[in-house]
C-alpha cells in the first residue's frame, strides 16, 4: 500500500511542475522577455563595436518578421481551425505587434544615424531598397 502512495505523491508533484512550467509559460512578462532576448544581443553587439549596417540590416529583418507573423495569425486560424498553437500567439499578437515597431523604430533611429544628414536620407528616397527593405541594401548608406 505505501508503494503505491509514493507513486500518487509522484504524480502529484509532476503535475504540480508541469503546472507551474505552464503557468510560467503562459506569463505575459516571460513573452515579453522572449521577444526582447534579439534586442538585447544587439544591444550588446553595438556595445562592443558592432557596424552598424549590420545591426541596422538585422533590426529591419527582425521588424519584418515580426510583423508578417502577427499578420499570418488570421489565416492560421481559419487554416489550422482551432489549433492550440495559434491560439497561443493569437493571445500574444499585440505584443508581437507591438516588438514589431519597436524593432522598427530601432531600424528607423540606426538608419538616421548611419546617413548623418537630412541630404543624404532624402537622396535615397527614390531607391528602391528604401521602400522594400531588400535590393540595394548598404550601397549608399554612410553618407
Amino acid at each position: 500500500m505505501g508503494l503505491g502512495h509514493d507513486y500518487r505523491a509522484i504524480f502529484r508533484t509532476i503535475i504540480t511542475t508541469a503546472n507551474s512550467l505552464m503557468n510560467f509559460l503562459n506569463n505575459k512578462v516571460f513573452f515579453w522577455l522572449l521577444l526582447a532576448i534579439p534586442a538585447v544581443a544587439m544591444s550588446v553587439a553595438m556595445v562592443n563595436g558592432a557596424e552598424f549596417d549590420r545591426l541596422m540590416h538585422v533590426t529591419g529583418e527582425f521588424s519584418a518578421r515580426l510583423m508578417i507573423l502577427a499578420l499570418l495569425l488570421s489565416p492560421f486560424k481559419l487554416i489550422f481551425n482551432n489549433a492550440r498553437w495559434v491560439n497561443w500567439l493569437l493571445r500574444r499578437r499585440r505584443a508581437i505587434g507591438v516588438a514589431a515597431f519597436f524593432y522598427a523604430l530601432a531600424h528607423t533611429i540606426l538608419y538616421v544615424v548611419d546617413m548623418g544628414t537630412l541630404q543624404a536620407i532624402l537622396s535615397e528616397l527614390g531607391l528602391l531598397g528604401i521602400w522594400t527593405g531588400w535590393g540595394e541594401h548598404g550601397q549608399n548608406s554612410g553618407g
